[in-house]
């Protein structure tokens, strides 16, 4: 038998001496520890000697929580990268139109084919975007196709979502959704890694009495 701890408060007032001697940033570890389910068994002596969680124990859930770190360390870089690819997308795509050759064709033709140059100019396609798939297969049939070029005026000046803002806003609200997720994804995945990590110096912190205190 033994005294049975189940919140910080109570480990605090029985062995304030020891809860002295931690750092600071040991004792929230701690505190996180006792806050998301953790327990202290003791024995009933005034010297703090931890019979709960046992060495064994401590290990087990460290070596599960070294696991979820990794996982999650795995999360928050992929998210990483697409955030990353979203905040650039922008930049690389304007630079690749220059190596593309349908921009200089679009280019070719908007100056030597009137029709052209004033039809494409309903569809308000920012031609610095014209790298990206989308507004690419866009512009192609549109160059190639007159049947499909009737069709897509007819659209866009019928469509209470193109007739103002065009394609290109569409490309940029996208980007802008993605950009929003991968944000809330990165500061979900970081508070979860914060919270591992704290769980890992709390039960370091534990274990340090385990590991001394030894029956």
């Amino acid at each position: 038998m033994g005294n049975l701890y189940t919140s910080f408060a109570q480990f605090e007032k029985a062995y304030e001496n020891e809860v002295k001697k931690i750092k600071s940033k040991e004792k929230s570890a701690l505190i996180f520890y006792f806050k998301k389910g953790g327990l202290v068994k003791t024995k009933y002596t005034p010297q703090l000697r931890v019979t709960y969680p046992s060495k064994q124990k401590v290990k087990e859930e460290l070596a599960n929580l070294s696991a979820r770190r990794a996982e999650t360390m795995i999360k928050l870089k992929e998210w990483g990268k697409i955030k990353y690819d979203a905040d650039n997308y922008l930049k690389k795509t304007k630079r690749k139109r220059f190596f593309d050759s349908l921009y200089w064709k679009h280019k070719m033709k908007s100056f030597t084919d009137k029709d052209y140059r004033e039809e494409i100019k309903k569809l308000k396609i920012p031609m610095d975007l014209m790298a990206d798939p989308k507004l690419k297969k866009i512009l192609h049939a549109f160059m190639t196709n007159q049947t499909y070029r009737d069709n897509i005026i007819d659209t866009v000046e019928n469509s209470v979502v193109y007739r103002d803002k065009g394609f290109g806003e569409q490309i940029l609200q996208a980007i802008e959704i993605k950009q929003g997720i991968a944000e809330r994804k990165i500061t979900l995945f970081s508070e979860v890694l914060q919270g591992i990590d704290n769980l890992i110096l709390g039960y370091k912190v534990v274990n340090r009495w385990v590991s001394v205190n030894k029956d």
